[in-house]
């Protein structure tokens, strides 16, 4: 399953804060940033949608994360 998501990590500083926490989810399998695109998309491949989770992990850190179409 792939999930997209819209967020504002567009430093490298910032990839790193999330950096554990993506990596600490286990049923990611694959993700990634682009941070070149102007909706900074996060791209996640997973066994098990947690989109809800991840989300709210991602906004208490203080970032943007919105799911997208």
């Amino acid at each position: 399953m792939v999930s997209v998501y819209k967020t504002n990590v567009g430093t490298h500083n910032q990839l790193d804060t999330i950096r554990p926490l993506l990596n600490r989810i286990n049923t990611i399998t694959h993700w990634n940033i682009d941070q070149e695109d102007c909706d900074k998309v996060l791209r996640v491949v997973w066994n098990e949608d947690l989109s809800v989770v991840l989300i709210s992990k991602i906004q208490r850190l203080g970032f943007i994360c919105e799911e997208l179409e």
